[in-house]
């Protein structure tokens, strides 16, 4: 009996024990099961890394173009052509890249171009994945691109029309090459001049040029000097009835400039020794009627100084006379009316603009004498 029971013991021992390695064998299977499927997530994202990788390079390579207009020899804003182009095929680490750019101009008022790269690859599996990245890479300057503030001669220019100095003329030319960062701006009426604008500070170097027009101007055909100035301008607007002029004149000023006897000559009067400094004007008719005006302030720049500042006041010349009072009622005079709080200027270190003016009739001639309309102030320069 001690015979049988000894011989069903080592029976029970064997089945446990074929039990036991039947369960190892499964849990080694899920183990390799496991094993195959992080390998397989490592490779994909390994693939999917590099995939980005590639893409990041496509976005920076155009968003490292050295200057705005189109110039030879080095990567340009211009050359961010719309359209959809194909890189040569790429040989990654573990899988064979495909890379696509698409870019498209974004509509006015926005200055950009939108960027969109495709990467698409093909993984151990033989399934197609792809990332994609998108992108607006803006018209400004590379040298303002990072600009957030700047020092007290300028201003913020990241958000300004074709990030520049809102005071520089809407018309001014963005120039390149050696004046990168500048533009370039002839006065209406001026030969021979060219004001070059800092485009963060506005400030203006008065140069020389053989262009005939600010369209035409290149770095190549302006010669500068150390000769600096502060901008002036802004719109004469006229309401030259016979009737004393309303809100309305104001808001919409109806005469065109030739409605004038003569024309203005705006000055800039700083007081002896400095002699007074003529503006330049342009009169234009359409879409609105207005004489713009123009004035370089000269000022004396010291590296390392505070910005260099002028004083003075605004005239206007020669005829028909300024009235000098405010109870002149000539027809035959006229008055300016501001739409701006100073008629003078103390220590003006930035460019200013829209300085304008409302030029109306001093009275009816015979006994009244017309004041200006809101929103205007009074103000008449002497004579």
């Amino acid at each position: 009996m001690d015979s049988r029971r000894r011989h069903r013991t080592r029976g029970v021992s064997l089945v446990e024990a074929l039990v036991a390695l039947a369960v190892m064998a499964i849990g080694m299977l899920g183990l390799v099961g496991v094993q195959s499927s992080l390998r397989a997530n490592s490779d994909a994202a390994k693939q999917r890394s590099e995939a980005v990788r590639l893409a990041q390079e496509a976005i920076e390579e155009w968003r490292a173009f050295a200057v705005l207009q189109s110039t030879a020899g080095v990567t340009d804003y211009q050359d961010i052509a719309a359209g959809t182009t194909t890189d040569p095929v790429i040989n990654g680490s573990n899988a064979t890249f495909t890379r696509s750019r698409t870019v498209t101009t974004m509509p006015a008022p926005r200055a950009g171009k939108s960027l969109r790269v495709d990467v698409t690859w093909q993984d151990r599996a033989g399934e197609t994945q792809s990332v994609q990245l998108t992108t607006v890479i803006a018209g400004i300057a590379p040298e303002l691109a990072a600009t957030l503030s700047v020092p007290a001669t300028g201003e913020a220019t990241g958000s300004a029309p074709q990030g520049r100095h809102r005071a520089i003329p809407p018309g001014a030319k963005l120039l390149g090459g050696q004046l990168a960062g500048k533009s370039g701006f002839i006065p209406p009426g001026a030969s021979g001049v060219a004001w070059v604008f800092d485009n963060v500070s506005g400030l203006i170097t008065i140069c020389t040029t053989t262009a005939s027009s600010t369209a035409l101007l290149l770095d190549t055909n302006i010669v500068c000097g150390t000769d600096n100035a502060v901008l002036l301008s802004g719109f004469l607007r006229y309401a030259l009835g016979a009737t004393p002029p309303t809100t309305a004149d104001a808001d919409n000023p109806p005469s065109p400039p030739s409605a004038m006897p003569s024309p203005l000559q705006v000055w800039v009067v700083r007081g002896t020794p400095v002699p007074d400094l003529r503006c330049y004007t342009e009169d234009v008719a359409t879409p609105s009627y207005y004489t713009a005006y123009f004035c370089a302030v000269p000022v004396t720049v010291i590296p390392n100084n505070p910005p260099p500042a002028w004083s003075g006041r605004v005239e206007f010349r020669p005829s028909p006379p300024m009235a000098t009072t405010l109870a002149d009622f000539s027809f035959l005079r006229v008055k300016a009316c501001r739409y701006f709080a100073n008629a003078t200027y103390t220590g003006v270190s930035s460019p200013r603009a829209n300085q304008n003016y409302l030029v109306i009739r001093a009275g009816d001639g015979l006994a009244t004498a017309f004041t200006c309309p809101s929103p205007t102030l009074a103000h008449q320069p002497t004579s």
